[in-house]
């Protein structure tokens, strides 16, 4: 996962929007990258979705939504 990313909680589920950097992993593969990193480090059990279009802000990264 690169630096491009959202983090959404909807009703108590958290979704992980990433985008691709610099891998030669599948999307599939990726995602289940993240998944487990989530739940090793952290405990947290995480749907995640692979885009290739993390819209970009400027100044300061607005990465969580409720």
């Amino acid at each position: 996962m690169g630096l491009w990313y959202h983090l959404i909680l909807d009703q108590g589920v958290l979704t992980v929007e990433a985008e691709k950097f610099k891998t030669t992993l599948s999307d599939q593969q990726l995602k289940a990258k993240i998944q487990q990193h989530m739940r090793d480090r952290l405990g947290i059990d995480c749907e995640v979705v692979i885009r290739d279009d993390i819209p970009r802000t400027f100044g300061k990264a607005i990465r969580i939504f409720n």
